[in-house]
C-alpha cells in the first residue's frame, strides 16, 4: 500500500488560524492557573473602571474584572462547541460509513433521515428542547450535537460512496480483509481531511449557536462567565458609552469562528491523498 503526496500546505493564513485556535485552547485550559482576579468578585466602587494594572481591560457595571471574565468565559464558550463537534462528528461519520458500506434499505433510511434533519435548524431544535426540559448548557449541547449529525453525515456518506467504488476496495476484499478492517484502516484515513475540515467548521457554527443561546438566556447560566452571556450583559451599557464588555466578548467569538473557517477551508483545499493497492 502506498500513499499519495501530502497535498498543499495550509499556507500562512491557515497556520495563523491554527495559532489562534491553539492560543484560545491554551487560555481555556490554563484559566485556573493564571494570576487573574475572581471573575465573580463584585466591586461597585470601581464600576466601569478604566484599564489599569489591577484591571488590564477595565471592569463592567458591577466592577467585575473583564479580563478575568473573558478568560474564564472561554471554558464554557469553547468546551461546549468542542463537545458538540466531537459527538456530532463521531455519530455522523459512523452512520455515514455504515450506510455507504451496507447500502440497500439502511442507506436509503439513513439518507432520508439525514435529509430531514439537515432541513431542521440546530438553534430551533435547541429552543424546542429548552421549552421541554428547561434551559441549560447541557440541553443546548445535546440538541446541537443531534442537529449537526445530518450535515456531517450527508457529506461523509457521499465521499465514502466514491471511495468504495475505487479499485483498492475490491482488491482488499479479494485479499480477505473484513469490512471493519477495510473501513478503519483504509476508508476512514482516506476520509481524514474531509472529516477534519467538517469538524473544524462545525466547531465554529456550534460556537456561534451556543453563544446565541446563552445570549437568549437558554445556554450557559447567566451568573457564569461566558462570552454569549457577556454580550447580553453588556448590551444595556452600550448606549451609556461603555461597550467594552459586549465588544470584547463579541470580538473573541468572531476571531474564533473566523479561525475555524479558515482552517476548515485550507484543509478542504488539500489533495485527498488516498491509498491504492
Amino acid at each position: 500500500m502506498s500513499a499519495a503526496g501530502p497535498g498543499r500546505r495550509l499556507g500562512h493564513p491557515g497556520l495563523a488560524a491554527l495559532v489562534v485556535i491553539a492560543g484560545l485552547g491554551l487560555v481555556m485550559l490554563a484559566a485556573p492557573l493564571l494570576p487573574l482576579a475572581d471573575p465573580a468578585d463584585v466591586d461597585l466602587a470601581h464600576s466601569f473602571a478604566q484599564p489599569s494594572a489591577d484591571h488590564p481591560l477595565g471592569t463592567d457595571f458591577n466592577g467585575r474584572d473583564l479580563l478575568a471574565r473573558l478568560v474564564w468565559g472561554s471554558r464554557t464558550a469553547l468546551l461546549g462547541p468542542l463537545i458538540v463537534t466531537a459527538a456530532a462528528t463521531t455519530v455522523g461519520v459512523l452512520l455515514a460509513v455504515a450506510a455507504a458500506w451496507r447500502g440497500g434499505w439502511l442507506d436509503s433510511v439513513t439518507s432520508r433521515v439525514f435529509d430531514i434533519g439537515f432541513a431542521f435548524p440546530g438553534v430551533l431544535l435547541a429552543l424546542v428542547v429548552a421549552a421541554v426540559v428547561g434551559a441549560g448548557l447541557g440541553a443546548a449541547v445535546v440538541a446541537l450535537a443531534v442537529a449537526f449529525v445530518p450535515s456531517i453525515g450527508r457529506v461523509t456518506r457521499g465521499t465514502a460512496l466514491q471511495q468504495l467504488r475505487l479499485p483498492y476496495v475490491d482488491a482488499l476484499r479479494v485479499q480477505g480483509h473484513s469490512p471493519v478492517a477495510i473501513c478503519t484502516r483504509h476508508l476512514l484515513p482516506n476520509l481524514g481531511a474531509l472529516i477534519v475540515a467538517q469538524a473544524t467548521v462545525t466547531f465554529g457554527y456550534a460556537l456561534v449557536d451556543l453563544a446565541a443561546l446563552s445570549y437568549l438566556g437558554l445556554g450557559a447560566d447567566q451568573a457564569t462567565p461566558d462570552w454569549g452571556v457577556m454580550v447580553a450583559a453588556g448590551q444595556p451599557d452600550i448606549l451609556a458609552g461603555h461597550p467594552q464588555q459586549s465588544l470584547y466578548a463579541g470580538a473573541l467569538i468572531v476571531v474564533a469562528v473566523a479561525a475555524c473557517c479558515v482552517v476548515g477551508e485550507r484543509v478542504t483545499d488539500r489533495e485527498p491523498g488516498g491509498r491504492t493497492s
